[in-house]
């Protein structure tokens, strides 16, 4: 929230299993030393690329997502699959 005292993130408690698998791969990626960051564009009025990410974190990401030797990394499937929770 803005006023930076955080918020309560309402959930479906008919989809638990939904959740849990997000939260699978979070665990799963902070556990290899993968730290999510946004592929969204950095808001303009923070200045903080350790929170973020920098531009060129997220082309390499993309890069690596994309690049086809990849497919088979556990790492980089657990963050695709991320992105499938919505």
């Amino acid at each position: 929230m803005n006023s930076g005292k955080g918020c309560i993130f309402e959930r479906d408690p008919e989809q638990k299993e939904k959740w849990q698998g997000a939260l699978n791969c979070i665990l799963n990626l902070i556990a290899n030393g993968v730290f999510i960051i946004s592929d969204e564009e950095n808001p303009s009025y923070i200045d903080d690329e350790d929170l973020y990410g920098s531009r060129s974190d997220k082309e390499n990401i993309k890069r690596m997502l994309e690049n086809e030797e990849n497919k088979e990394n556990k790492i980089l499937s657990d963050y695709k699959r991320l992105k499938e929770f919505k």
